[in-house]
């Protein structure tokens, strides 16, 4: 009776009683491809990385100023810089290399967005299977117990006998509402990496991680080739080069004119000087002769950009190799427990049972028997899941491509 009821509040549990929409790992990579937090700032971002190049390329604001003298009633003065030396080219052009990080920290973003999707999907894949596992056990258990309660009413078995196969059914049936709680914490961390904004929705995987041949080393290097940290590693050493020819440009001496109109000279100075006006005109050079620490600065930064890149190369090949590596192992492990130790414990499991419920084995075989099953269905399980994880980690580490 008491197995029942836990079968019963299980079945109306919150979790179970609200629908949940399935989605595959395709799908929710799709929907991070759009939808993700961190991909929406990082597009923000490089919108304002594309304006700065229309701030880095527009003139001075022209400053006019206005005073007076013992002579003038009215001294008006005009002032604009000139960009006759090419400073605002060389500005523009390093504005317009620093957006092509941007862009390309956009697609970095996106990598990684997709990665944090898959491997939230598999969380969740793994919890729901991990709960249909559980399931299965309890409904064993809860078996075993109504052969124990049978043979305790005729009088063949212990009542302790009973007591205990009463508390591994409670037992069992306790893993099924944790891992239903477990399943609606990995849903809620997956809603947010796909720009879910509802906290209600609950998700339910559909479909199985992914997997497929890991690449040849021919094919790392295409991959790599093309890889967005290598993209925006080269355009990081571009944009510090631009950062280079900018400050040596600006060593250029910077050309001022200012025009000023002295107007309406004083009655009592008029009649000896003559006349009311007076314009002049005033060139103005500003001469950059103590920037040189600017200009070797930069050039500092861009051997600083060339290392990392370098190290990015190397890095980038090291974790391809890693992650196939990773892939192929738990690829061997998934292969040896599903095709030979699941099928074995099964089997022993379900004669263990049946021998149990004929009274031709006692009850502590017989449960361990079925908690060997459940160990090594979970181990497969969770092979299975980092088997998946692998190849998301694989697919990362090749820039988003899918091996051969």
């Amino acid at each position: 009776m008491g197995a029942v009821l836990l079968v019963a509040l299980a079945l109306c549990s919150p979790a179970r009683a609200q629908e949940r929409e399935a989605v595959a790992q395709q799908e929710a990579l799709s929907l991070a491809d759009q939808r993700a937090p961190d991909l929406l700032v990082s597009l923000a971002q490089a919108d304002v990385a594309r304006r700065d190049v229309n701030v880095a390329s527009m003139l001075s604001n022209p400053r006019i100023s206005a005073g007076a003298s013992v002579e003038y009633t009215l001294i008006a003065t005009f002032y604009m810089w000139l960009p006759i030396f090419g400073q605002s080219r060389t500005a523009e052009q390093a504005a317009i290399a620093q957006s092509k990080v941007a862009e390309a920290s956009v697609d970095v973003v996106r990598l990684d967005a997709r990665l944090a999707a898959s491997l939230a999907w598999i969380d969740l894949w793994a919890a729901a299977h991990e709960t249909m596992l559980a399931e299965d056990e309890a409904a064993r258990y809860d078996r075993v117990l109504a052969a124990t309660q049978a043979s305790v009413k005729d009088g063949s078995a212990p009542e302790l006998a009973q007591i205990r196969a009463d508390a591994d059914a409670r037992r069992a049936h306790s893993e099924v509402s944790a891992l239903a709680a477990a399943q609606v914490a990995a849903s809620a961390r997956l809603a947010v990496l796909l720009g879910e904004t509802s906290d209600s929705r609950l998700l339910a995987p559909s479909g199985e991680p992914g997997a497929g041949e890991p690449p040849s080393d021919a094919a790392l290097d295409r991959y790599l080739s093309s890889h967005p940290l290598e993209s925006h590693a080269r355009a990081v050493v571009d944009s510090a080069d631009a950062a280079v020819k900018r400050e040596r440009r600006a060593r250029c001496p910077q050309l001022g004119l200012s025009v000023q109109e002295w107007m309406f000279r004083k009655p009592q100075v008029w009649a000896f000087l003559g006349g009311r006006n007076e314009i002049r005109g005033i060139a103005t050079i500003d001469l950059p002769i103590f920037d040189k620490p600017r200009v070797e600065r930069a050039q500092a930064m861009s051997r600083v950009a060339q290392a990392s890149a370098n190290a990015e190369d190397t890095r980038l090949r090291a974790n391809a190799i890693a992650a196939r590596a990773d892939y192929v192992a738990a690829q061997h492990r998934c292969e040896a427990l599903s095709e030979h130790v699941v099928p074995a414990a099964r089997v022993a499991a379900d004669r263990a049972e049946q021998a149990y419920v004929d009274g031709e084995l006692d009850l502590m075989a017989a449960q361990m028997a079925l908690q060997a099953r459940f160990d090594v269905e979970r181990t497969q399980l969770t092979c299975e899941a980092n088997r998946g994880r692998a190849w998301a980690q694989l697919e990362h580490a090749l820039g988003g491509a899918r091996g051969e």
